[in-house]
Parts: C-alpha cells; sequence; structure tokens
C-alpha cells in the first residue's frame, strides 16, 4: 500500500486563486482581527441609507479586501499579514475526487476518508497480486510491463535552436573559397528586380526551398594582397517547406526550419570605423555561421547548411563563364571549431490538454523546482506564471548550474523547464495544437 502521508503529494492540480488586481489582498491577518475589522465595517455607525453617502464614507475607509473571505482592510500592515494565511483560500485539489483543499485540510485524514483513492489503491493492489501467481504469469506481467514502459515515457522532440557554429579552414590553401562563392553567386543574381533567389532541395526524402540574400556586415576589409573585396558582406540561407511562399509564412504556422548567417572570419578581423570590435578570439580563418532553427535534430544543423549550399551551388554559372565555386565540404561536422556554442536547445513533449495539472499547480513540479535549494539561499531561480489566456498558458521554472546539479546530479548547466500552450489557444481548440508542450532548454545566459 501506498503510505498516504506521500500520495498526497499528488494533490496537485490547483487551479490559480491570486492576481493582480488592485483589489486583490497582498496579505493575510490572525482570524480574530479578521473578525474585528468586519465588526466594524459592519456597525450602524457606518452605514449610511444614501449611495452617494456611502461611496463617500466606505472608499476611504478600506485600503483592500481579502478576494477569498472578503475581509476589508483598513491600514497596510494588517492587510500585509494577512496574505497566504487566508484560512479560505484553495491551494491544492486531489487527483482521484477532484475535491479542493484549505492550507488547514490535513492531506492524512482526506486520503483515509477518500472513496477515489481507496478503489484505486484497491485496483492496484489485486493487479499487482495477480501478477505474481506464477512464474509463466510474472514472465507475461514483466513484457507487458515493457510495454507500458515504452507507452509511458516517450522520446521528446527537438524545438527551438539557436547556435555560433565556426568552421576554421586553415588547412585549405584558400580557408575563404566558399565565401567567394557566395560573393560570386550574389553578383549573378539581379536582388533589385527579382529579390531573394530561390532554390529548391531535398532533404530526408522531402523537397524544401532555399532562400538567399546578403546583409552588410560591419566587417572592415582585409588588408590582404588575395581580398580584393571593396565591401564585407554576410549571406543568409533561409531552409522551410515547398509550399510556403517564404520563411516568414513557415515560422508563422511553426513549421520546421532554418536560417544560416554566415560570416567570414580571419586573424586580426576589425570592424568598420565606430562599430563595436568584431570578435575572433582563436584567430579562425573561416567562417561563423549563426544559426536559428526549430524542428530539427539538433546534430542535423551542419548537414542541412550544406545541403542549402549544394542547392545555390547549382544556381551559379548562369551569368558567369567562370564563378567562384561554392564548396559545401568546407562545412563538414568534422571541420566544426571547439569555440561553437550553443545558445538555445530546446526538447519537449506534448501532453494531453488537462492532464497537466501536477506540472502547473500551485505546488506543482515547476513550483518545486523553482524551491530547490531555497531554504539555503544559494543559487538562482526564476519562476513564471501566466493564466491570461488559458489555465498554464506560460508557466516556467529557471535554475542555475548549482540547482540543476541539486536536481539530477552531477549536471552543470542552467535549464529552463516550462509548460505552455500556442499564442492564441482559442485558434487551435479542437486540434492536436490545443495540447500543451512541456519543455527543458539551455539557458547559458545563467552562470551560477
Amino acid at each position: 500500500m501506498t503510505d498516504p502521508e506521500d500520495s498526497f503529494g499528488q494533490l496537485d492540480e490547483a487551479e490559480a486563486v491570486t492576481d493582480d488586481q488592485t483589489d486583490s489582498v497582498q496579505t493575510s491577518v490572525e482570524q480574530t482581527e479578521a473578525d474585528a475589522l468586519r465588526a466594524d465595517a459592519d456597525t450602524p455607525a457606518n452605514s449610511t441609507t444614501s449611495t452617494e453617502s456611502r461611496r463617500r464614507t466606505v472608499a476611504p475607509r478600506y485600503l483592500a479586501r481579502c478576494r477569498f473571505c472578503r475581509c476589508k482592510f483598513k491600514q497596510r500592515h494588517i492587510a500585509v499579514r494577512h496574505e497566504g494565511r487566508c484560512d479560505t483560500e484553495v491551494i491544492s485539489q486531489c487527483r482521484y475526487c477532484h475535491e479542493t483543499h484549505t492550507r488547514d485540510n490535513d492531506p492524512t485524514h482526506h486520503l483515509k476518508t477518500c472513496e477515489a483513492y481507496q478503489r484505486a489503491e484497491k485496483r492496484l493492489a489485486e493487479q499487482n497480486k495477480s501478477d505474481a501467481t506464477d512464474t509463466d504469469e510474472t514472465t507475461e506481467a514483466s513484457e507487458s510491463d515493457d510495454d507500458q514502459f515504452a507507452r509511458t515515457y516517450i522520446d521528446p522532440q527537438p524545438h527551438e535552436f539557436q547556435a555560433y557554429l565556426k568552421w576554421g579552414c586553415s588547412d585549405l590553401d584558400n580557408p575563404l573559397r566558399s565565401y567567394f562563392g557566395l560573393v560570386s553567386l550574389m553578383k549573378e543574381h539581379d536582388f533589385n528586380k527579382y529579390g531573394l533567389l530561390n532554390t529548391t532541395t531535398e532533404i530526408d526524402g522531402q523537397e524544401w526551398n532555399v532562400d538567399f540574400k546578403f546583409e552588410d556586415s560591419g566587417i572592415a576589409p582585409r588588408n590582404a594582397a588575395n581580398f580584393e573585396l571593396e565591401e564585407v558582406k554576410e549571406y543568409r540561407i533561409y531552409v522551410y517547406p515547398k509550399g510556403y511562399d517564404s520563411y516568414h509564412d513557415a515560422k508563422s504556422e511553426a513549421r520546421k526550419r532554418v536560417n544560416f548567417l554566415i560570416s567570414p572570419r580571419w586573424p586580426d578581423i576589425e570592424s568598420k570605423e565606430g562599430l563595436k570590435t568584431m570578435s575572433n578570439p582563436h584567430d579562425l580563418e573561416g567562417y561563423d555561421v549563426a544559426v536559428t532553427g526549430s524542428n530539427w535534430d539538433f546534430e542535423q544543423y551542419p548537414t542541412v547548411l550544406q545541403q542549402g549550399l549544394s542547392a545555390l551551388a547549382t544556381q551559379q554559372g548562369f551569368r558567369f563563364n567562370s564563378p567562384s565555386p561554392i564548396y559545401p565540404a568546407d562545412f563538414d561536422e568534422d571541420r566544426i571549431h571547439k569555440s561553437s556554442n550553443i545558445v538555445d536547445a530546446e526538447l519537449y513533449v506534448r501532453v494531453l490538454k488537462g492532464e497537466t495539472g501536477e506540472v502547473i499547480a500551485y505546488d506543482g513540479t515547476l513550483h518545486k523546482i523553482s524551491l530547490l535549494l531555497a531554504g539555503d539561499r544559494e543559487g538562482y531561480a526564476k519562476s513564471v506564471r501566466d493564466d491570461r489566456n488559458c489555465p498554464g498558458h506560460y508557466h516556467t521554472a529557471t535554475i542555475g548550474p548549482r540547482r540543476a546539479g541539486e536536481l539530477i546530479g552531477n549536471h552543470e548547466l542552467a535549464k529552463e523547464f516550462k509548460h505552455y500552450h500556442v499564442r492564441n489557444p482559442d485558434a487551435v481548440e479542437g486540434t492536436a495544437l490545443e495540447n500543451p508542450k512541456i519543455g527543458v532548454s539551455f539557458q547559458p545566459s545563467v552562470f551560477s
């Protein structure tokens, strides 16, 4: 049998019971004080038959009112004492019978009297007894347990990804040869007349759009004999599903996509006058590629970049007889420099709507994560609860490395745990997208 005291941790599905309205009480007081204040407020001397007089009399007398017990407060310090102590505030809900509970309820007593809980425990005991009848049945039950395990634990899906991937190509005769290939491609296309250069490629058996454009970089031209460019451009490559008119359209519908911003790097690189100094701490000669994508496997991004470059290479030679070629192999995964860094990487699972109460409850999983080491005042933690669009619309718990190690042994990276719905939940009601996501992502900006 499960210890009832341990099981009371399952009474997690509490509704949000406070808000930021000006008439919300910020605090709580002893019940005797509340009763006295209520009695004082209801005396005949404080009442009036005129509505206008009542407004004039009552408005200045009370600065707050408890939204749970409706007690009024004249003084701020008394209202402050009342916060979090109101006996009528609902703070949890039994997951078996859905009865709500206040802070004065005894969890052990409730589970002893909860018929729904007792029935669930009885079914579990009967199942365990049936599974242990003989060896064959035990083996069969183990296989069934394995199946159940496969259904209970599912592989998370990759979501948002952002990184700065750096390629060092100093072993090549011309480390920047692919950059000059992109310059050549830019000069072949009339962007003013046709807009972005568009082509397609095949990835994983599907056809994808590949768009190409250039941007100003702020990098000063290199002072070298073999570098004859007066302007240093950066080149952006978009990859998104075939069937969409633009990358923006694919992004607005949260489709799988990625964009790469390719920028050249060389030792002693300098910025244009008046701009922030360009970063190249390892004096690489090669490329710095800013990657922003969604829904691809994380390790797939270098391959997608190569596929996009290969598609663009087929567009060369339409205007120039001997264009400077693009070499996708320059961006092989084994050339990625160790100074590359991941800025954001999220894995998530989508859970049926209404089944995540234990995660977003007042004292649920996210709240408990944010309280790790809270008593010792150690490390970093941040909690966000936004239920304005729907219950559980955007809840997060962010913890620093110290608390991450407390949550999972040997972990040293800050993380953000979150539960969230799409931006406009009403627009997707009745579809699979109405179900919320539970995700975990890196938070490299938090160091301690």
